[in-house]
């Protein structure tokens, strides 16, 4: 799987999602997961892709990033009513319904979701000089992190 970092993903614009200019951007082709928010705890979590994007091998490296570069305690992760899809996909994931804003977007009613990290049942594992074998893909922390009130960098993650 080649993964993608760059600093503005098409999918979202696609699917009809806008994010802020410094958001971080992890994903292939077909699927992204976007990073925005980052307050050095806490980070928001946002994703786009086309049926079928989200394998075992990207949720590892998402979550690594999440809980071990960037060392957040939670994640949060907003859902517009009319992406029932998405909102399934989250639920899946493991994240709680954690309240609901209405008319919080464009008329539309908006779930927030959050997860903490001990509630992740991904990315767990010990990393290998190998990359992935014995959990999450291997991550490059000197590569850039998102730094709270700085512009934000994409991180390199080393895929096998």
């Amino acid at each position: 799987m080649n993964l993608r970092t760059d600093p503005r993903h098409d999918l979202f614009e696609r699917h009809g999602l806008w994010l802020p200019e410094d958001a971080v951007f992890l994903g292939t082709d077909k699927g992204a997961v976007a990073f925005t928010n980052y307050d050095g705890e806490t980070v928001e979590m946002h994703m786009a892709g086309e049926r079928g994007w989200l394998t075992p091998t990207l949720l590892r490296c998402v979550w690594a990033y999440v809980w071990d570069v960037l060392e957040c305690v939670r994640v949060t992760a907003r859902v517009r009513e009319d992406r029932e899809t998405a909102l399934r996909i989250d639920l899946r994931l493991g994240f709680k319904v954690e309240g609901y804003m209405r008319q919080a977007e464009q008329g539309l009613g908006v779930w927030v979701l959050g997860m903490l990290r001990e509630e992740c049942r991904y990315g767990k594992g010990e990393t290998t000089e190998a990359g992935i074998s014995a959990g999450p893909p291997a991550v490059d922390p000197d590569a850039g992190t998102i730094q709270p009130g700085q512009h934000q960098q994409p991180v390199r993650i080393a895929a096998v």
